[in-house]
């Protein structure tokens, strides 16, 4: 391991350097203590208290380790884990605590050095024993989804489990949150004779049974089929055993035997589950799948395996007619937050208007800079006035709750709703490069299938969630300071599953017509997530051909053949980072119509940009994938991803 996670002696002085070498401050300053002490949950090597931190937001989490050195080794190995992983679904340190023993009377009295990071109440064991109305199919997705990450990042966790505060928690919204790196390792690291510390029901038999018990992707994967169990049994691995029963269980060679009952899985599915898991539990590590492929199955049964758990509530249902506090007071119900009180004044224009809203900048009170984001006012008579503001405050309640439940990395983080000047309105983080055309207009050498596969994750995991963006385009997509794209605007959003939340359709979709899929010309013009794909393939091609043209000729030429639904926006999308404009930006509406839905056209190969080699044909065979005219014939966004991730600028730029 890491020479800092292997040093034999610590003092104080040691002991700091080593954990801010990775970004960790001390905030020992900083932090008051919760005045119920008994809100403290106690482990092998640590014991966690509930506190307070200055200019957070929320209770904190300190998480204190003996002063003994293998604990110490473990706070230091976890900063160093953590400093590596950004993402939403892993819990972030916010400092560290130095806190020197206490008298004898006081239960701090042992810990010496704490480490701090946002409450997160339940584990996951605890959310689906306590909560009625539980996805578990979506939980077991994001799960695998945040397993994707850590091995993309070279990390190994070593002790994945849903019990206890170690691993795997769960938000006040249901977001999956992962912790507990004392045990994990970095693919890098050598060997060695560390003593680990994990959870035996969880751990693969190799780590009990090999000499060094080293961890490894693949006791990951075993370890997340445990998880999995967990998810639709509503038991830990091996009831009712011992420990050490357990462990000699596992030494026979035996797993978990099958539920009589996998909770929320339509018959048909039961022996899929069943058999990934078995595959998880392949007793030679190597057989075992990859996080991606669980993730890809899982995906698969969420959308059209899962059945409803009998004795759910009954939804709550935003209709057009509620007055304004009553559709505020339900969505903070279920997770989105109020920050009205927190917003400064609004600048008196709009930064950025849009067909049917405005955007606005503003702070928040801590200083955030924010945008804003308001339906238009329409001035009408008084009586439809009123009418309107309702549609338009059920409207964009629909987005923000549907914007609320969409956490991704590559997904714009919704902060909360608000009431600005009588209207209900979405507040989110300014991002300071706009869009992505806008992003790749002042940084020309940036990479853009990278930009690309990152978009395609952000809709994979919408889709995997249940709902379709309906709207996916250059304009609906922005970049982040550190180059992170990520879709934004949800009001043409669908969801396509149950959610506990239901609204009264009362209005139409407004998707953009040339960005527009040919079925959505058709019967009811519903999206989903076929017509995604079709936009997801535009926005990929238009940014690849982008980068490397410089004869704007050619971008003119590709907007006059096109072809079909959201990978047909994805398309249009990548037509408009070559041109700088719309697609078809010299055709009226109805003459796209016609090119699109009549014509069949798409768009014509840009050999320059895609050359007629391995990895040119392999990205247009995808595109043309995406723009299949029959939907179900076009790829799942997570296959456009997976895809995208196995090419690169060097290749294209081979001829």
């Amino acid at each position: 391991m890491d020479s800092a996670a292997s040093t034999n002696q610590f003092d104080w002085q040691n002991i700091v350097a080593e954990i801010t070498k990775y970004g960790c401050l001390d905030v020992s300053s900083k932090i008051s203590w919760s005045s119920d002490l008994n809100t403290v949950i106690a482990g092998g090597f640590y014991d966690i208290y509930m506190g307070m931190l200055a200019g957070y937001n929320g209770s904190v989490a300190v998480k204190y380790t003996y002063s003994n050195n293998q604990g110490l080794r473990s706070v230091i190995n976890e900063v160093r884990i953590a400093s590596r992983l950004q993402h939403l679904n892993v819990i972030p340190f916010l400092g560290f605590v130095l806190t020197k023993p206490r008298e004898q009377d006081d239960v701090r009295r042992l810990p010496s050095v704490g480490l701090v990071s946002p409450w997160v109440e339940y584990s996951l064991h605890q959310w689906i024993k306590s909560k009625e109305n539980v996805n578990r199919c979506q939980l077991a997705v994001q799960v695998a989804e945040v397993v994707i990450h850590l091995h993309d990042a070279g990390v190994i966790h070593g002790d994945i489990r849903s019990s206890g505060q170690k691993s795997i928690m769960v938000s006040s919204k249901g977001m999956i949150q992962i912790t507990g790196f004392g045990s994990s390792v970095l693919e890098q690291d050598t060997p060695d004779e560390t003593v680990f510390q994990f959870a035996p029901r969880w751990a693969a038999p190799e780590r009990f049974y090999r000499k060094d018990g080293w961890p490894t992707q693949k006791s990951d994967i075993w370890s997340l089929g445990m998880v999995i169990l967990e998810l639709f049994s509503n038991e830990v691995p091996y009831q009712g055993m011992s420990e050490l029963r357990t462990i000699a269980f596992i030494g026979d060679g035996k797993i978990p035997e099958r539920p009589n009952n996998l909770i929320s899985i339509k018959p048909g599915f039961k022996q899929i589950l069943w058999g990934l898991l078995l595959s998880c539990w392949q007793r030679v590590p190597k057989d075992r799948p990859s996080a991606n492929v669980v993730r890809d199955i899982l995906s698969i049964i969420n959308r059209e395996g899962t059945i409803h758990e009998p004795n759910q509530p009954t939804h709550t249902v935003i209709e057009h007619t509620l007055p304004l506090p009553t559709i505020i007071e339900r969505l903070v119900e279920h997770g989105c937050s109020d920050v009205t009180q927190q917003l400064t004044k609004l600048h008196e224009t709009s930064e950025w208007s849009g067909r049917m809203s405005d955007v606005y900048q503003t702070r928040l009170l801590d200083g955030t800079r924010v945008a804003v984001k308001c339906l238009r006012e329409f001035k009408n008579s008084e009586n439809q006035s009123d009418k309107v503001l309702k549609a338009s405050s059920r409207h964009t309640a629909h987005e923000l709750y549907t914007w609320s439940m969409s956490t991704h990395p590559n997904i714009l983080e919704l902060i909360g709703l608000a009431v600005v000047r009588d209207r209900l309105a979405m507040v989110a983080p300014w991002v300071e490069y706009g869009s992505l055309l806008a992003f790749i207009g002042t940084n020309p050498t940036a990479d853009r299938c990278n930009l690309c596969m990152q978009v395609a994750d952000g809709l994979a995991y919408m889709h995997n969630l249940g709902i379709a963006h309906g709207d996916i385009k250059g304009d609906n997509v922005v970049v982040s300071k550190d180059g992170i794209a990520k879709i934004t605007d949800f009001g043409c959003a669908t969801l396509k599953r149950e959610f506990p939340v239901a609204f009264t359709v009362t209005d139409s979709l407004n998707y953009s017509v040339r960005w527009a899929a040919p079925e959505l010309f058709l019967d009811d013009g519903a999206t989903n997530f076929e017509t995604d794909v079709y936009a997801l393939g535009m926005v990929g091609e238009l940014s690849t051909v982008m980068y490397w043209s410089n004869d704007w000729t050619i971008a003119d030429n590709i907007s006059r053949d096109f072809k079909s639904s959201d990978s047909l926006d994805l398309t249009n999308v990548r037509q408009e980072a070559i041109t700088g404009s719309v697609p078809h930006k010299d055709r009226a509406d109805m003459a796209v119509i016609h090119a699109v839905l009549v014509r069949k056209l798409q768009p014509a190969r840009p050999l320059k940009q895609i050359p007629l080699n391995g990895k040119g044909d392999e990205l247009w065979g995808l595109l043309e994938r995406c723009w299949n005219y029959e939907p179900k014939s076009r790829p799942k966004a997570s296959d456009v991803r997976d895809s995208l991730k196995t090419i690169t600028q060097a290749d294209l730029a081979t001829s």
